[in-house]
């Protein structure tokens, strides 16, 4: 079995709309597959699914390959070491060998968006990928080659297929779940035809129900998915897989995906595909997950995991398991969608690699009646401070607790400069989780912990404490992959205790996988809990300005080379110049743009900065040695 995206040419001209993917993977007769001792074997085309991303080949008997097991992925938990397979660089080709990869499962979701998109490949910008449905999040490296290659657990079975897709915030590979292309591998291998099931709803016309926010159900199929769920005749569907549903919302391509595109008003989705929606009944909220048709029943592990390996994978699936029953779902819905995140760390507003109207994010419960701690960040603007802090541009908040219970949200604190606020829901009877008393030591295992991508599925991101007191010693930094939607999400130790909050994101991580990201310290949340607590709104104290721009000149010497001055901020009123190499500030070498900026920090608002500046004179080419004083302004968040 194999991935046929590959196979697949893209559209001529770009015209998406009159595109069928189905054409190029017909034409295919044979395929010759390459072995490691590197001779050829010829290939059949038995059978593909292109809505699940497979694709049958017949080798012949005298192949000489040893056979894999079809495991079954929903066996596999959050946090569970898998080993990619792949072709990485041509690395079967070139060197004769199989390229392997070690992760954790990071999360599994589902695709939804509900257009192609191009791939950043050099070599296949101009090919479209196409999946819509359940995918395994991976943290192992994936690589141009690897598409197809199988992802086994640690018993040796395959439990996914490599796609194309790789997640946007956090820049990691994705496979498809065996348990979602199994059906179709057994239709396809037993000659029978692909049938699509359906959702079992329908909703009323839009002009039927003009007067509601939201999709109206009209109709539940006896039997079907929706009524397994627990959805009923009158509940109003107000979003589904985070998205907000309006009354003139097109939900068919909202919950479906788009070649092969559907062009009736059932809902079809890959069999085994799941979504989420909160539906609002009377004047209850409540959370509602459908799984389109019934795929057939994959085995359990044929084998046992065994070894300190796999008992380490275990350990750490168990550790996110536990952790995430704190963890809980917090959507924004905002009254228009802003072109950026909120500027944290200084950053320039251009820096959009995630728009927070996408969400959802994170929340950790911290009390049983009710509080909900999340990242400030994703409420936007503070403003009214003395008013109640009521955030810009957000309508409503809405929390989902892992049992599926959905409440709407109160502002009850907000804490800028930690980047933390408190949410208050009508709720009783909570699991709520304590921080320990130690902030997190470098080189500690931790875990994030999120549950962004839907109610009932948590996601985890296993790493260390990278480094310690960042930003004037508020931040933990930590090397797990983190991203937007990570938001708010909980920071654990192997024993399950709370080290941190994410947030914070600095931008030399912004959209390049660089494996930095930061969260608050223990210690940190504890002291703003306090006050969130209290019912206070704390904006954010003015943050230190230099005023140049520059970067590293030397791989392995110190130096910043700076490439622009800001008129009338404190370095052109120090006497810096374009072209200076700042080799130290406060006596600190640097070696990157961080190293400044944390010197920047550590001096503050009105803080004297020591700045020791190598400089050459154009005309002679001779250099000096300077040694400036610059007197730091503030500036806001």
């Amino acid at each position: 079995i194999t991935n046929p995206e590959r196979f697949v040419r893209g559209p001529r001209g770009g015209d998406f709309e009159k595109w069928n993917p189905r054409e190029s993977v017909e034409e295919i007769e044979e395929l010759w597959a390459i072995k490691p001792d590197g001779t050829g074997l010829r290939c059949k085309v038995v059978g593909f699914d292109l809505r699940n991303l497979l694709m049958v080949l017949n080798w012949p008997e005298d192949h000489g390959l040893t056979m894999l097991k079809l495991g079954n992925s929903e066996n596999v938990a959050v946090g569970e070491n898998l080993v990619a397979l792949g072709n990485a660089f041509d690395s079967i080709v070139i060197d004769g060998q199989v390229s392997f990869s070690l992760g954790s499962l990071s999360s599994s979701y589902r695709l939804r968006a509900v257009t192609p998109y191009k791939l950043r490949d050099e070599d296949e910008a101009e090919r479209p990928t196409f999946y819509r449905g359940d995918v395994l999040e991976f943290e192992g490296s994936i690589n141009p080659g690897d598409h197809g290659g199988p992802v086994i657990d640690l018993a040796g079975e395959v439990v996914g297929l490599i796609t194309k897709y790789v997640s946007p915030s956090r820049q990691l590979g994705t496979a498809v779940p065996s348990a979602q292309f199994f059906d179709s591998y057994k239709r396809i291998i037993e000659g029978r035809t692909q049938a699509l099931p359906t959702l079992g709803f329908s909703v009323m016309k839009w002009r039927e129900q003009r007067e509601y926010s939201g999709k109206v159900v009209s109709r539940i199929t006896e039997g079907g998915p929706a009524e397994h769920a627990g959805l009923m005749l009158g509940d109003i569907i107000q979003v589904v897989d985070g998205l907000r549903i309006e009354a003139d919302t097109s939900l068919p391509k909202v919950i479906s995906w788009s070649t092969e595109l559907m062009t009736d008003a059932s809902y079809t989705l890959p069999p085994g595909a799941h979504i989420s929606m909160i539906v609002k009944r009377g004047e209850t909220l409540l959370a509602l997950r459908l799984r389109a048709g019934g795929t057939p029943a994959l085995a359990k592990r044929s084998k046992a995991l065994e070894g300190k390996a796999a008992q380490f994978s275990r350990g750490q699936a168990l550790v996110a398991a536990q952790a995430a029953e704190h963890v809980v779902q917090v959507i924004v819905d905002r009254t228009h969608r802003p072109s950026a995140r909120p500027a944290v760390r200084g950053d320039d507003a251009r820096q959009a690699f995630m728009d927070l109207s996408v969400g959802p994010y994170n929340g950790i419960v911290v009390s049983e009646d009710g509080e909900i701690l999340i990242a400030d960040s994703i409420l936007g603007t503070f403003v009214d401070g003395d008013k109640g802090g009521k955030p810009q541009s957000v309508r409503a908040l809405y929390v989902t607790l892992p049992d599926g219970r959905s409440f709407k949200a109160e502002v009850m604190g907000r804490h800028r400069e930690f980047d933390l606020a408190l949410l208050k829901i009508d709720a009783k009877g909570l699991k709520p989780i304590a921080f320990r008393d130690k902030d997190a030591e470098r080189g500690e295992s931790l875990a994030v912990v999120r549950r962004s991508f839907g109610f009932k599925n948590f996601g985890a991101a296993m790493g260390i404490c990278s480094a310690q007191n960042r930003e004037r010693g508020r931040l933990l930094q930590i090397d797990a992959r983190v991203g937007s939607s990570d938001l708010g999400a909980l920071v654990v130790d192997m024993k399950g205790s709370a080290v941190g909050v994410v947030g914070r994101f600095n931008r030399e991580m912004v959209g390049s996988a660089s494996g930095v990201g930061f969260a608050s310290h223990a210690s940190i949340v504890k002291r703003a809990l306090t006050d969130l607590k209290a019912g206070k709104f704390l904006p954010a104290a003015p943050r230190p300005l230099l005023g140049v721009t520059a970067a590293p000149v030397f791989a392995d010497e110190p130096g910043l080379r700076v490439s622009s001055v800001s008129a009338g901020l404190p370095a052109a009123l120090a006497g810096v110049q374009e072209g200076d190499i700042i080799v130290k500030a406060n006596d600190v070498e640097l070696r990157s743009i961080s190293d400044l900026r944390d010197q920047i920090e550590k001096k503050g608002v009105g803080g004297l900065l020591k700045l020791n500046i190598t400089r050459t004179d154009a005309a002679t080419g001779n250099e000096s040695e300077l040694e400036l004083t610059a007197r730091l302004v503030g500036r806001d968040d």
